[in-house]
């Protein structure tokens, strides 16, 4: 199942909830999380990619490996464009990132840390002290700012190394 299949089905059983607040704010906590572990995820995908493309060992017991493995967090600023760097370099990735379209771009790292923190404040909670968070509906809209920044920054990174030779080839 899709990250995004998963946030339309805990929109649907959110809206069936009734007057069950408790499980009301399950489906929202729960949809928080599957979409931050998504991100978790994909970041992951893309570092990984890159480094099989330009024949860096990616490796659990590598240095990037144990780059990858002790990332906690998914801020683009904070966690992500670390791994980009120490793979491809900060001076592809700079370029990279004048690339994007600007919009797309801030809205991406905007909605990363705003996730970011919506996710640090429910992680360290139960359902009962848990404070009020986005719908499911919420997340799917995020989902969508999300992947349309993957989608950009994966464009780019794919244009620019094809200017550069792979040594696997």
């Amino acid at each position: 199942m899709t990250v995004k299949a998963t946030l339309d089905d805990l929109l649907l059983r959110s809206n069936a909830t009734g007057a069950d607040q408790v499980l009301f704010q399950y489906f929202h906590k729960l949809a928080l999380i599957e979409l931050c572990g998504w991100i978790e995820v994909e970041q992951d995908k893309i570092v990984n990619n890159c480094a099989a493309h330009l024949g860096v060992s990616n490796d659990p017991k590598s240095y990037l490996g144990e780059k990858v493995k002790l990332n906690y967090g998914f801020t683009y600023e904070n966690h992500f464009l670390g791994l980009l760097s120490l793979v491809c370099g900060l001076g592809i990735v700079e370029k990279v990132e004048k690339e994007i379209d600007a919009q797309v771009f801030e809205s991406f790292k905007a909605t990363l840390r705003s996730l970011k923190t919506k996710r640090n404040s429910l992680a360290h909670t139960h359902l009962g002290a848990a404070p009020a968070t986005d719908s499911p509906s919420v997340c799917l809209a995020n989902y969508q700012t999300i992947q349309n920044g993957f989608n950009a920054l994966v464009e780019q990174l794919r244009l620019f190394q094809q200017l550069a030779p792979n040594p696997k080839k």
